[in-house]
């Protein structure tokens, strides 16, 4: 018998969604990361890249820090070295890497300089901070997102 993984998605008072995921799909999911290149470039936008994300969801999250870099710097807004240091340990406590070794042996497996590594958390750094500071706006939006992108969720007719 296959398993199965129910995903919830629940917006108080306002959506309630349920996703059941085969079990088969999640496995096979995991085994095409772990035998995949990091070097290689998909194909299509819908392609499943190294990291896990869809090439068009990599390239979506790259625009939002491109627009975030841009927008902080139209509103003088500086992330500071605390804050890189506080995103980058949130994120390799995150990612089993707040041990050193751990972190070192994966930037060289990744190939990723310390000026790169910096950079991609300086851009972590300043979209939480425009996320604070866009919350109501944010919160204004996000359930009408949700709603509208739960068409992929709906069974093909």
């Amino acid at each position: 018998m296959e398993k199965s993984h129910i995903v919830r998605l629940c917006v108080p008072g306002k959506l309630k969604l349920e996703r059941d995921i085969r079990h088969s799909e999640f496995c096979d999911r995991r085994f095409t990361l772990k035998n995949m290149d990091p070097n290689t470039k998909p194909r299509s936008d819908n392609q499943i890249t190294f990291c896990g994300e869809s090439w068009g969801v990599a390239k979506k999250k790259s625009l939002l820090f491109i627009l975030a870099r841009r927008e902080a710097a139209r509103l003088g807004i500086e992330i500071s070295a605390n804050e890189i240091r506080i995103m980058s340990r949130e994120f390799e406590k995150d990612f089993g890497l707040d041990d050193p070794d751990s972190k070192r042996r994966f930037l060289d497996q990744m190939g990723i300089d310390s000026e790169t590594y910096t950079r991609v958390m300086r851009d972590f750094a300043c979209v939480k901070r425009l996320e604070t500071l866009f919350a109501s706006l944010i919160d204004s939006y996000v359930e009408d997102y949700i709603r509208v992108s739960s068409a992929r969720n709906r069974p093909m007719q």
